[in-house]
């Protein structure tokens, strides 16, 4: 059985049990899951950052504890460039106020 979602795409749903040998409606039986009011993917890719079809396989053999292990890589090397780009605009400011700066504007970060 499989749930539908707004856009026309659907959410598989595994239910079990009583469901499937007919006694009553499984959780969630028959309902619609709710969807983002707002585009998902608003950006566009210019062609030329377009993944290769060699790494889309590469990604798609990767370990979910690798690509884990590269987002969180990629997470913190971008909060060490704003780091690096606040100390270039305020250079009389110390680590502390810097990391306070970078922590603030990552917490209130949209995309």
């Amino acid at each position: 059985m499989e749930l539908s979602v707004r856009r026309s795409s659907t959410v598989p749903f595994h239910s079990a049990g009583a469901a499937e040998s007919g006694n009553r409606p499984s959780f969630g039986e028959g309902k619609e899951l709710a969807g983002p009011n707002f585009p998902t993917h608003s950006s566009v890719m210019l062609a030329d950052e377009q993944p290769s079809p060699e790494q889309l396989d590469i990604y798609r053999r990767m370990t979910p504890e690798r690509r884990l292990a590269l987002a969180e890589g990629l997470y913190w090397m971008a909060r060490e460039m704003k780091a690096t780009w606040l100390r270039s605009l305020h250079p009389d400011w110390c680590e502390a106020q810097v990391w306070q700066e970078v922590t603030r504007i990552f917490s209130n970060a949209r995309t």
